[in-house]
């Protein structure tokens, strides 16, 4: 079949809808007609298959939930049934897809993922018991009233985290009113164990950085993620040198210092 100056080999079948479609655009009726028949039936068609991919998925989250329920009973670890149902959704797209890990090293980031935002609640109610008679992560965070970002770091983080593993904003108070209620020797205790769950090494007592210094950062983060999407970053100098021209320009607009 040929398009231009491009000659290709193409199925009868598909040649022949490429045929109705093309006089179809030049105004033939007949060929118009048959173009919305085809269009109709493959309307159709993707209809019935993705009904047919939601049968499946609902299928496969009944026996994953009955895997769960025979595990809990049998008095086994369901750490590892993956996907979990929950984390199987449909949709009226493809038919269903998935919001969950995989498999257990899926499993394992969404973990390290949900021990730092403990980590980091437990923080904010440090840093607000400890206010400035202990030293900060940042040199701004060492004035005095200067409020810390930990809790703005652990609400993106809690956002970016699978539904059934987010904490609602009432879980969130909840901790925090539970946090404020202990005394400031267990509260030290606690937020250097969560940290040391995280896999994050840190001095007893440490402040985290402030909240306009989180604020920044997040921001950074925002539009670093959009111009690696659009193509924008030159990754070669990022791995030879941390930064390229724009990592630089937007740490610039940020306010946040590359050195």
């Amino acid at each position: 079949m040929r398009e231009g100056d491009i000659v290709s080999e193409v199925g009868a079948r598909e040649a022949l809808i490429q045929s109705i479609l093309a006089t179809a655009l030049k105004g033939n009726a007949r060929s118009q007609g048959l173009a919305l028949d085809l269009i109709r039936s493959a309307d159709i068609q993707r209809a019935r298959d993705r009904a047919e991919r939601q049968q499946v998925a609902k299928r496969y989250k009944a026996n994953q939930a009955e895997a769960i329920a025979a595990a809990i009973e049998a008095g086994k670890d369901t750490r590892l049934i993956l996907p979990h149902p929950d984390d199987i959704v449909l949709d009226d797209d493809y038919g269903f897809h998935f919001i969950g890990p995989l498999n257990e090293a899926e499993l394992g980031k969404v973990e390290e993922s949900v021990h730092y935002r403990d980590a980091l609640i437990l923080q904010d109610a440090l840093d607000s018991r400890l206010g400035d008679r202990m030293p900060s992560a940042t040199p701004a965070a060492s004035s005095g009233g200067t409020q810390s970002g930990a809790l703005l770091f652990a609400t993106v983080l809690n956002t970016t985290l699978p539904a059934r593993y987010q904490l609602d904003d009432a879980m969130i108070v909840h901790r925090l009113a539970r946090h404020e209620r202990i005394n400031l020797r267990q509260l030290l205790k606690e937020t250097y164990q969560a940290w040391r769950k995280a896999g994050v090494k840190v001095k007893r007592g440490v402040r985290f950085t402030d909240l306009d210094t989180a604020r920044r950062t997040v921001g950074y983060t925002i539009d670093f993620g959009r111009a690696f999407r659009d193509g924008r970053l030159d990754l070669d100098a990022i791995a030879r040198d941390g930064f390229d021209d724009v990592t630089l320009e937007l740490m610039e607009r940020h306010g946040l210092n590359a050195k």
